[in-house]
């Protein structure tokens, strides 16, 4: 398991969120998420974002239940294949 933060100026990125697929399914992911979140209202970070590839549906699911929106999309060969990258957005309310 991996979960990173990377910090910009006035916000934070989810940068890695990596979960062996052997302990999916466990409730880790939804773990790792929320000890995330508890770091950027920690840290009083205003906004954050990420970067995801869109057929990602639960890890989609898990973002959007956190309250990031997509806000932006476009076709990437980043992941070693043609997908579509997505970023989500989350802002402090």
């Amino acid at each position: 398991m991996y979960i990173s933060l990377k910090h910009h100026p006035n916000s934070a990125q989810l940068r890695f969120f990596i979960l062996d697929p052997t302990y999916r399914g466990m409730g880790l992911g939804k773990k790792l998420m929320n000890f995330f979140m508890e770091e950027v209202y920690e840290r009083n970070y205003p906004h954050c974002f990420l970067w995801t590839a869109g057929e990602l549906d639960a890890a989609i699911g898990l973002y959007t239940r956190h309250g990031f929106n997509k806000t932006e999309e476009m076709a990437s060969l980043t992941f070693g294949r043609k997908v579509i990258e997505q970023k989500f957005e989350w802002t402090k309310t």
